[in-house]
């Protein structure tokens, strides 16, 4: 991945953190923390770290939050209305580790995020290279 790429997704662009979208969220509702907070059964301190992006969102944190604002928990973590699930991910399986991707990565710094991008795509090319090679091989 070129280093302009990156520039272009973290720093000159306006992709609003899970944290600062769900204060956003909350301000929009005309709720506190503290209202908030109690609603879900958390801390006013944790709600605040989420928030803050200082303290990682939790899987049944961010579901319950998505149920709260009636939002899908796809928006929640990345922002984007997305496609409906059965679109992009035509069987169970698929989507389930869409999901669990999602939830991964929504916690990554943008260090870690390139080095998870890096990692998959070496490995896919790898993996689609061999296979180009095998009689047969699809992938």
């Amino acid at each position: 991945m070129k280093e302009g790429l990156t520039t272009e997704l973290y720093e000159n662009s306006n992709i609003e953190s899970t944290g600062r979208r769900i204060r956003r969220l909350r301000r929009n509702a005309g709720m506190t923390q503290r209202q908030l907070s109690r609603c879900l059964g958390i801390s006013v301190s944790y709600l605040g770290a989420v928030e803050r992006d200082v303290r990682p969102l939790s899987r049944s944190l961010a579901e319950q939050l998505s149920r709260h604002f009636q939002l899908s928990y796809d928006y929640l973590i990345t922002g984007r209305h997305p496609l409906p699930p059965a679109l992009l991910f035509p069987d169970a399986q698929r989507q389930e580790l869409s999901h669990r991707l999602l939830v991964l990565i929504a916690t990554c710094s943008p260090e870690e995020l390139m080095a998870v991008y890096q990692m998959c795509s070496h490995y896919l090319t790898a993996r689609r290279d061999k296979a180009q090679f095998r009689p047969g091989a699809r992938c």
